[in-house]
């Protein structure tokens, strides 16, 4: 793994990551967004066409380092012109899934109308995100949603319905004991890591 993609230490509300210092530096920002309006939002969100990825955080482990090492990808293929989407925003939605189909990873990871939380992944090659897009979907979480720690992600995270999409079937279900169940579910999460970093 490239060095540059290193693994925060902490998850607080907001979140920039490094992904990537060659050939053009670029980073990632993520945050994570309780949904009172999600239709509202989401058809908000489809008009605006933000320059960000709008993701549902069920399907995510909520390890960083999985969005770090999927954002490298869509940046590497954007800068050899080798994308398989039309936009870098889709590129990385893409990245996410072990799979290559356009539609299956949009509907497993992407944001839907009745979901009440949504993952935000802006992704920029200047230190920061457009504070312009930035205003914009402030205004349009403004009585709709508010910002939550990224600390909640490990709450709505589904591990079984990841092991199942993941074919995570090696150790099998998720066992009922507490240190059995940890043991799995941090297997499970270094599987995701690595399934998504070798996916071509």
């Amino acid at each position: 793994m490239d060095s540059s993609c290193e693994p925060a230490a902490e998850v607080p509300s907001k979140q920039t990551l490094l992904v990537s210092k060659t050939p053009e530096t670029w980073h990632i920002t993520i945050s994570l967004y309780r949904l009172f309006n999600p239709k509202v939002v989401y058809e908000a969100v489809v008009k605006s066409r933000f320059p960000a990825a709008f993701l549902d955080p069920v399907m995510l482990t909520g390890n960083p380092l999985d969005l770090q090492i999927a954002a490298r990808k869509a940046v590497d293929r954007a800068a050899r012109n080798t994308m398989i989407t039309k936009s870098l925003p889709m590129e990385f939605l893409v990245s996410v899934s072990p799979r290559t189909q356009i539609s299956d990873s949009l509907r497993t990871f992407g944001f839907r109308p009745a979901d009440k939380f949504v993952l935000v992944v802006w992704l920029h090659s200047a230190p920061s995100p457009p504070q312009a897009e930035l205003d914009k979907l402030l205004a349009v979480m403004k009585g709709n949603g508010e910002e939550v720690s990224l600390e909640k992600l490990s709450e709505l995270r589904d591990m079984t319905k990841i092991a199942n999409y993941y074919k995570f079937d090696i150790l099998g279900p998720k066992p009922d004991g507490k240190e059995k169940a940890k043991e799995w579910t941090e297997l499970l999460i270094d599987f995701v890591t690595s399934q998504i970093a070798t996916k071509q």
